[in-house]
């Protein structure tokens, strides 16, 4: 039975936690560094080709997102969709920031897109999972 002055949502904690995304975001960027260190050392010191550790270290890497919406949501406690697609949201816009910035000569505008809503779609996956873990 209610009390006076209480409401249904008292003791309950609404909308997006700013410090479980960050925390996701950190998960998945410092993965991804280590994603990308592990290829790098297996094509110096073995015979895999620059262009199969390029397809490598782009699924590692949404894997890596994945891993942090997953991280952000157990942190968050909620709403695990929205706090992976935002560590996604975040990962996306680094990563293609990051491309543009370095790759010189035009820029594919589609090719962007494309990896901006998978990484979107990778984290909303990986909070939905990081919720039911």
């Amino acid at each position: 039975m209610r009390t006076r002055g209480s409401s249904p949502a008292e003791g309950r904690t609404e909308g997006i936690s700013g410090a479980a995304i960050v925390f996701g975001f950190v998960v998945t960027a410092v993965l991804t560094l280590v994603a990308a260190t592990v290829t790098s050392l297996l094509v110096h010191f073995t015979a895999v080709s620059e262009m199969s550790a390029a397809s490598a270290i782009y699924y590692a890497a949404m894997l890596c997102a994945a891993a942090g919406g997953a991280a952000a949501a157990r942190r968050a406690g909620r709403m695990g969709w929205l706090h992976g697609g935002a560590v996604g949201f975040l990962y996306a816009l680094g990563s293609v920031s990051a491309a543009y910035a370095m790759i010189p000569g035009p820029f594919g505008l589609l090719d962007a897109a494309v990896r901006f809503l998978a990484a979107c779609a990778v984290g909303v996956l990986g909070g939905i999972i990081g919720m039911n873990l």
